[in-house]
């Protein structure tokens, strides 16, 4: 049996500080050392300009492994008057900043500020077909409260499918339910006319939660 938490743990424990891994961590060089790593690497982000380099095909969740340059990315945001959230996404491809149409394989890294405690990150396509890219479990994954931008330890790579989509983030300060959340907006795409399916003009799918999208276009 592996006595060290795997990576995805580690990568988890920046978003959102363990108990369990801190204490671990303090035993062990190892966990110790990437963890020192990884943060060292966040605080250098707005200075360098190195996309991530670790890459793998499909539908995945990818450990962001180095420091990003986050651009100007067209948005929608719904956010409570006073509400501090903000929510930023950069498209790395290869080597550089992407711009549309976005391809398979090009990864989305997000940041964020907000005085919330969970998010929960999903896709929709064109085509009705509804991803969850961040949650924990059944819920909304935990978020660690910053005033400062803070970099998502996780990025998400772009499948094969070259349907247009729209990516939600939602965060609020009680955990959502995920199957309630998709609920929801599959009734807000079938509510849509056939040509709105293509451009996906849904919001304020959770009342009271702070909604950030971002259209993208595919090829």
């Amino acid at each position: 049996m592996n006595p060290h938490p795997s990576r995805l743990r580690l990568d988890q424990h920046l978003l959102s500080p363990s108990p369990d891994i801190t204490e671990h961590a303090r035993d062990c060089a190892r966990c110790r050392d990437y963890l020192a790593d990884a943060n060292a690497e966040d605080r250098r982000f707005l200075s360098a300009s190195a996309p991530p380099r670790r890459l793998a095909p499909g539908w995945l969740l990818l450990p962001i492994a180095a420091a990003l340059i986050f651009v100007a990315t067209p948005r929608y945001e719904n956010r409570t008057k006073g509400d501090a959230t903000r929510m930023e996404l950069a498209v790395w491809r290869q080597n550089a900043p992407a711009s549309p149409p976005y391809r398979a394989g090009d990864q989305l890294n997000f940041r964020y500020a907000s005085p919330h405690k969970y998010l929960l990150l999903v896709s929709l396509e064109a085509d009705g077909d509804i991803g969850v890219l961040i949650a924990q479990g059944d819920q909304s994954a935990p978020l660690a409260p910053t005033a400062s931008l803070q970099t998502l330890p996780l990025g998400v790579q772009l499948d094969a499918n070259p349907l247009p989509e729209r990516i939600f983030a939602w965060v609020s300060d009680e955990p959502l339910a995920v199957e309630a959340v998709v609920a929801r907006l599959r009734a807000r795409y079938w509510a849509l006319g056939p040509p709105d399916r293509q451009t996906l003009p849904i919001q304020g799918v959770v009342p009271g939660a702070s909604e950030h999208t971002w259209y993208l276009e595919r090829q």
